[in-house]
């Protein structure tokens, strides 16, 4: 059910964000964070739409929520993907 899921929100945020509607991309993000928080491609999509929209510290913030969710419910750290798209915007 959870890649059900994912798969086609996922396709229409990216759609979203190909045609550079960031507050629509970002509102599918979060959709999907409310329904799976452990869904890496759904924070790196609402990091980038923050930081699009140029809200650079909630970028940055969405980065330190994925990492403390994944760590506590899975006992990972984020990606290398998630965490040169921080570190991208951290220093960008």
């Amino acid at each position: 059910m959870r890649a059900r899921f994912i798969g086609p929100v996922n396709d229409l945020a990216r759609q979203t964000e190909r045609t550079r509607d960031w507050t629509r991309a970002l509102a599918c993000y979060q959709r999907g964070l409310e329904v799976d928080d452990l869904a890496e491609e759904f924070y790196q999509g609402a990091m980038r739409a923050h930081h699009q929209l140029g809200n650079r510290s909630r970028a940055l913030d969405t980065y330190h929520r994925c990492k403390r969710h994944l760590s506590i419910s899975l006992s990972i750290t984020p990606s290398p993907a998630t965490e040169a798209l921080y570190m991208s915007i951290r220093h960008g």
